[in-house]
């Protein structure tokens, strides 16, 4: 009964992650998304009573093996390449959480970190401005910010107000780096409150819901046309409010190549809060761009994690 239980909740986790389900199921979808991933899991607990004794060991493992694969998302990049004499560029994504990351802090683990480029969302451009160290150059526009040492040439920027909203949501910079030009977009696409909101309101929220998720999903398919997908050393990072296995990034990201998928090692969460964990920030390269490492860093307060990926090109 309980080993049934398990299959039965695995099989809704993988349908509701992976299949074209209709757009009327999206709030509980991203719900199912953005909630707990080990909740797939709680039935195993009978596991380690002594009483119980399931028949078929090995179904009941392969189920498990596919819940770490395809509901956990466990990454175990642990025999990555390292490049002959290639010269490697860092950089890095990271949501500051309105002022919950202390400029100062960000920009002294920025030098530390010895970064080519980092792109900035919810950041507080007025006091990184008044921190900004000799050499390092800042470009905002609302609170999407790029910070680095190098060239850069501001070619586009995306805003909310045809969707009736406000602030931007992407931007578009060519970045030269020691003589090799980087084509950098920053993301910080919208936020529908993860599906907690239809918990507390259903009826009212229902359709609230349903509208931030298409919003989304335009944004998403504007933006991923900044840079065509022949485009030579993109880089696009950001907060994207997607993990991989949602329905918006498998339609509008997936054709980019993720750095965390190709190098990172674990579970790679970004976003952490009360009741969430979630790998929602990303960077994502082109195909020329070979990812050596992708790794998340310390929240300096925050609720999200920097990630860093360092890069070579092919």
């Amino acid at each position: 009964m309980v080993v049934g239980f398990y299959y039965i909740l695995s099989i809704l986790y993988w349908a509701f992650l992976y299949l074209p389900l209709p757009l009327a199921m999206q709030p509980i979808i991203t719900l199912v998304d953005y909630s707990p991933r080990w909740l797939v899991f709680l039935p195993c607990i009978l596991l380690f009573l002594p009483w119980f004794r399931p028949k078929h060991w090995l179904i009941l493992l392969m189920i498990s093996v596919l819940n770490v694969v395809l509901v956990l998302d466990l990454h175990l990049n642990v025999w990555q390449k390292q490049p002959a004499e290639r010269t490697l560029y860092r950089f890095a994504t990271f949501n500051a959480g309105s002022g919950m990351a202390k400029p100062a802090d960000i920009l002294r683990w920025y030098q530390q970190e010895q970064l080519d480029a980092l792109l900035l969302q919810e950041s507080s451009p007025g006091t990184l401005r008044q921190h900004l160290p000799d050499g390092l150059y800042l470009d905002c526009h609302g609170q999407l910010c790029l910070l680095t040492q190098h060239q850069l040439v501001a070619v586009r920027q995306l805003d909310r107000r045809p969707l009736d909203g406000y602030g931007y949501y992407a931007t578009h910079y060519e970045l030269a780096v020691a003589g090799t030009t980087f084509q950098v977009v920053n993301l910080h696409l919208n936020t529908p409150r993860h599906g907690i909101d239809l918990l507390a309101a259903p009826r009212s929220n229902y359709q609230r819901f349903i509208r931030f998720h298409r919003d989304k999903s335009i944004e998403s398919m504007i933006a991923s046309q900044l840079v065509q997908e022949d485009t030579r050393k993109v880089i696009i990072g950001g907060d994207f409010n997607l993990t991989q296995q949602s329905r918006i990034y498998r339609e509008h990201w997936k054709h980019w190549p993720n750095s965390f998928r190709l190098a990172g090692i674990g579970l790679g969460h970004t976003k952490y809060s009360r009741f969430l964990r979630a790998r929602i920030d990303h960077l994502l390269v082109s195909d020329d761009l070979a990812v050596i490492s992708s790794q998340t860093h310390p929240a300096m307060g925050s609720d999200h994690k920097p990630l860093i990926v360092e890069i070579a090109i092919k």
